[in-house]
């Protein structure tokens, strides 16, 4: 029960997880975990200039120059003609029609693009020093989707155990 966290590995991290496993890991895997705030944030491991496997927070996309895409006169009509359709199907369902219009698409709105969320265009924070931190990450891989979990220790920052679970 309860929300978990995202851990998005950069490509050096995940060849080095597959060298638990055999076969390759998707290149854009995401790991869950439940060991750090669970707040449905999104966390990035990867290796910093030294070479040490480190934990970073990701920030929410800011590059709204880049990344920004206001919603389009025809973005807007289409969503209030789906909104539409949707309410006289739920009457004629006989569905009382629950709909806030805070969701719905207005001019002067619009959503990051999909790049936005991508780990190298957004701000990375160091977490800290972490000290003596366990974490254990998992997610599914392969053909038959088997379950991987591997368990990571942390001292002062810096990941110095993978054991995979």
């Amino acid at each position: 029960m309860g929300m978990f966290d995202d851990v998005i590995v950069d490509e050096k991290v995940r060849k080095y997880l597959e060298t638990f496993i055999d076969g390759p890991l998707k290149e854009d895997i995401t790991f869950q975990t439940k060991d750090l705030e669970c707040l449905m944030e999104q966390y990035y491991l990867a290796y910093d200039a030294n070479n040490d496997m480190r934990l970073y927070f990701l920030d929410k996309p800011t590059d709204k120059e880049k990344f920004w895409h206001d919603y389009t006169d025809e973005e807007i009509y289409e969503d209030q003609r789906k909104n539409a359709l949707r309410k006289v199907k739920d009457e004629e369902e006989g569905k009382k029609h629950f709909w806030l219009p805070s969701w719905e698409k207005k001019k002067g709105e619009g959503r990051w693009m999909n790049e936005a969320w991508d780990p190298e265009n957004r701000n990375k924070r160091h977490m800290g020093e972490m000290p003596h931190k366990h974490i254990s990450m998992y997610s599914s891989y392969g053909e038959k989707d088997e379950w991987l979990e591997f368990s990571l220790k942390f001292t002062d920052g810096v990941c110095v155990k993978v054991e995979k679970v």
